[in-house]
């Protein structure tokens, strides 16, 4: 029966086959070899799909000003609507809207793993609005931020 005797030294092998030395600085060579081996069969995520420009002339556009209105439009109805019901309530608080913040919109890529991947654009704002409470120095602002 033949016994495989197996040592390790800091740059050689042996093993009953017959003896193997590796350089130390082949070893770190090895190592990457084999980390780029490994990483070269996981799969990435797929590119998305969709011209490579936000700006083209075939595809629709959507102005800033537009959205930033009817977001403006909306936050009006909604403090309308709480300042009716508070006043419907006998209560002496007030909702006022305060200037809508916004930046300019970013396009960014989906990443998923499974299924093809696709462009959206974020529109950056905050909503302010500001709590009139009568009682001295208690006006209260709320900032809603989207990403």
């Amino acid at each position: 029966m033949a016994e495989k005797v197996i040592s390790t030294k800091a740059d050689s092998f042996q093993y009953s086959g017959g003896n193997m030395s590796v350089p130390g600085s082949l070893r770190p060579a090895l190592v990457l070899a084999f980390i780029l081996a490994v990483s070269s069969l996981v799969r990435g995520q797929p590119p998305p799909v969709g011209p490579n420009s936000y700006r083209s002339d075939q595809s629709p556009q959507i102005g800033v000003g537009l959205l930033t209105n009817q977001v403006k439009t909306i936050v009006q109805q909604s403090v309308n609507n709480a300042n009716n019901t508070l006043q419907q309530q006998g209560r002496s608080i007030r909702v006022q809207g305060l200037p809508l913040q916004s930046w300019a919109p970013s396009r960014f890529a989906t990443e998923y793993k499974n299924r093809p991947n696709q462009y959206y654009v974020k529109l950056p704002m905050i909503v302010g609005i500001n709590v009139s409470i009568p009682a001295p120095a208690s006006d209260r602002q709320i900032y809603i931020r989207s990403t």
